[in-house]
C-alpha cells in the first residue's frame, strides 16, 4: 500500500470516529459562581459573620482610641505639675498603648481576611461539588463557570445558575 493510500485511510478512519461523536447529544451548561456565592444562604451567612466580626473589632478600636485620646488630654493637662521623670513614664505608657492599638487593628484585619479566605474557599469547593453532581445527574457533557470561562453570551436555556443555587441551598440546609 502506498504512503498516499495509507494517509487517506487513516484520515478517513479518524473522520468516521469523530463523526460518530458529532452526532451524539452535546449538553452544555453555564453557571455564575459569583452569583451563587452571593445569593446562597451560605454566602449570606458568611457575609453576616464577617459584618458581626467587623462591627465588634470596630467598636473595640473606637473604645481604645477614645481611651488614648483621654490619656493624651490628661497628660497634657497635668504635664506642668509632673516631674520630668513622671512625664516620660506617662509618655512611654501612652506610646505602648498606641502600639498595642495599632497591633490590635492589624491583627483584627488579618483575622477578618483569614476568615473570609477560609470560608469562601470552602464555599467555592462545596458549590463546585454541587455543580459537578448536578452535571452528572442531568447528563451534561460539560458545565462552564461563566466568569472564568470568558463567556460573552449565554442563552437563558444554557444558564443553570439558578438551578445550581437551588441545589446548593438544599444541600446547605441539610448540613445546617
Amino acid at each position: 500500500m502506498s504512503l498516499k493510500k495509507l494517509f487517506y485511510c487513516l484520515v478517513t478512519g479518524i473522520i468516521i470516529l469523530f463523526s460518530a461523536n458529532l452526532f451524539a447529544e452535546v449538553k452544555i451548561g453555564v453557571f455564575d459562581l459569583q452569583k451563587v456565592m452571593i445569593k446562597s444562604q451560605a454566602g449570606q451567612d458568611i457575609k453576616k459573620l464577617l459584618e458581626q466580626k467587623r462591627d465588634f473589632y470596630s467598636k473595640e478600636i473606637k473604645k481604645r482610641e477614645q481611651q488614648l485620646k483621654q490619656m493624651r488630654q490628661d497628660l497634657e493637662k497635668k504635664a506642668m505639675m509632673m516631674s520630668e521623670e513622671a512625664k516620660q513614664e506617662k509618655e512611654k505608657e501612652y506610646q505602648k498603648k498606641l502600639r498595642d492599638l495599632k497591633l490590635y487593628a492589624s491583627d483584627s484585619e488579618n483575622e477578618l481576611k483569614n476568615i473570609y479566605k477560609e470560608k469562601t474557599q470552602k464555599l467555592i469547593h462545596d458549590i463546585l461539588k454541587i455543580a459537578n453532581d448536578y452535571g452528572k445527574k442531568h447528563n451534561f457533557t460539560f458545565i462552564i463557570e461563566k466568569q472564568e470561562g470568558g463567556i460573552v453570551y449565554v442563552s437563558k436555556s444554557s444558564d443553570i445558575t439558578d438551578k445550581i443555587l437551588e441545589e446548593f441551598n438544599k444541600s446547605y440546609k441539610k448540613k445546617k
